[in-house]
């Protein structure tokens, strides 16, 4: 198995273009849910999972932390 290399300066990938738009849409619909709900819950954990699951999930994470989404700097 191979390590993801990853760039964000470089072109990116399809796989990589698919996870960061499910990341950005996981965000938004986490500011759009109400805090203590279980679709927030759900989502936290969901988003969470994608940061520790795959290298480039938590290399995109990063990236969206840096971002400026504070939704999901904490982790």
């Amino acid at each position: 198995m191979t390590a993801t290399h990853y760039d964000p300066d470089l072109p990116k990938s399809a796989e990589e273009l698919e996870l960061e738009g499910i990341v950005y849409r996981l965000v938004h619909q986490l500011y759009a849910a109400r805090e203590d709900s279980a679709e927030y819950k759900m989502i936290k954990r969901q988003l969470e999972g994608i940061r520790h699951g795959s290298e480039l999930g938590g290399l995109l994470m990063q990236e969206v932390d840096m971002s400026g989404m504070s939704a999901v700097n904490h982790w």
